[in-house]
């Protein structure tokens, strides 16, 4: 009778720790959710997903995912990050684009990692609201276009100067735009910082995405800024910049193709 109870008891504790553990399991994978779109809206703040809910919107990427176009609207006061992980959601790093505290469309490249995620890093009022919208297309991809042998590439150099989005590469048809090389330097002003977007209409007006966001100009007499590989734009958009600082200038150098 006793060893009967002491089996029933082994059983019952077990039970118990396996339905603990599988609570934990269920507990961790509800902080990132599989949905795709996936929207949700951020009005608090922490270093912690689990710690408060409110402060994140995290997508666990799906297969073969490339890119996570990111749509953020809304009333609020916050810092927001743009964070992706490698490792299931167990540790995150900064994205591409690493924050913003306004709305606006941004592009993440996610190609080799498992998560993305919006958290609030900072928080005074208001709601974000979040759009994630993860594809297999990847704007950062090495094309074959820039490497054919036969493609027409072309080299420009533009001066960069106001604050107002400008567009410097026309859409033409159905085209795509793939740039090859970007070289960044020269800066003028004070703080000045540079981003690439992409759209159409006047000056990238319409369906308005970025692709780099506030990166610092380097110095006349410092190391430029280089991205080398291609930067493939949606067919039929053209590609517009934005300055910020005060009378920010700088030069952008540039080879490309469009087909």
């Amino acid at each position: 009778m006793r060893l009967r109870k002491l089996f029933i008891l082994l059983c019952c504790l077990f039970a118990l720790a396996a339905g603990v553990t599988a609570w934990r399991v269920f507990a961790q994978n509800a902080l990132g959710i599989i949905q795709n779109p996936l929207g949700g809206a951020i009005n608090a703040a922490n270093a912690s997903c689990a710690t408060t809910p409110a402060a994140c919107v995290w997508q666990k990427l799906p297969a073969g995912a490339g890119v996570s176009v990111i749509t953020i609207n809304g009333t609020y006061s916050a810092t927001l990050q743009f964070e992706i992980s490698a490792d299931g959601g167990n540790t995150f790093i900064n994205a591409a684009i690493a924050s913003t505290s306004t709305t606006g469309v941004f592009a993440i490249p996610v190609g080799g990692y498992t998560d993305v995620r919006v958290r609030g890093s900072a928080y005074t009022s208001g709601q974000a609201l979040v759009n994630i919208q993860t594809s297999s297309t990847n704007f950062f991809l090495q094309t074959p276009s820039c490497s054919t042998p036969d493609a027409t590439i072309s080299t420009q150099t533009v001066a960069l100067s106001g604050t107002t989005i400008t567009q410097f590469v026309s859409a033409v048809g159905n085209t795509r735009i793939y740039f090859c090389n970007l070289v960044l330097s020269n800066a003028g002003g004070t703080s000045p910082t540079f981003s690439l977007q992409y759209g159409t209409g006047t000056n990238c007006g319409t369906g308005t995405v970025t692709l780099i966001q506030n990166v610092t100009i380097p110095a006349a007499n410092g190391a430029p800024q280089q991205w080398t590989g291609s930067f493939v734009l949606p067919a039929g958009n053209a590609a517009c910049y934005t300055l910020t600082g005060t009378t920010p200038t700088g030069n952008l150098a540039y080879t490309l193709l469009q087909e």
